[in-house]
């Protein structure tokens, strides 16, 4: 595969060189969906520090659970945005890809985002595990993603 075939023309994405000169596409610190999808995490890991407090009242902990679902459908958008560029990026970039094959790498990027933020929401919901800002955590993850 020449080495052109894998350039990425997606602004949105960074560049690093791998040791066979290669490039692989990572998330970018400075997009603003990052920094708003990391701020939005931040705010929900303080309520939720805040609710998991208070989670001897019932009324708390019902919307930390509310709250939760909410930030897992938000942020398993994201993240599966975010993978999937990855994913389709790693193979061939972002040209010439038959539509089974954008389907597949769909469905990988789906399936990677459900299970990684699936485990972050199972924690979130674990009384007093649910002190560990996990969303933020989440998001962080994400940017470190090759």
């Amino acid at each position: 595969m020449a080495e052109d075939e894998l350039t990425i023309e997606n602004p949105n994405m960074s560049q690093q060189k791998t040791e066979g000169g290669q490039e692989k596409a990572r998330v970018s610190p400075f997009e603003v969906d990052f920094l708003l999808v990391f701020l939005f995490a931040t705010i929900v890991d303080v309520v939720d520090i805040i609710l998991e407090i208070l989670s001897f009242l019932i009324v708390p902990k019902l919307f930390g659970i509310f709250l939760d679902a909410v930030t897992f459908v938000g942020i398993t958008y994201w993240v599966y945005q975010k993978t999937n560029r990855i994913e389709t990026a790693k193979e061939r970039g972002f040209r010439g890809l038959s539509p089974q094959t954008k389907r597949r790498y769909q469905r990988k990027a789906l399936t990677k985002a459900l299970r990684k933020v699936g485990l972050t929401c199972a924690g979130e919901l674990i009384p007093f595990v649910g002190l560990v800002p996990f969303w933020t955590l989440r998001v962080l993850s994400t940017l470190r993603e090759k």
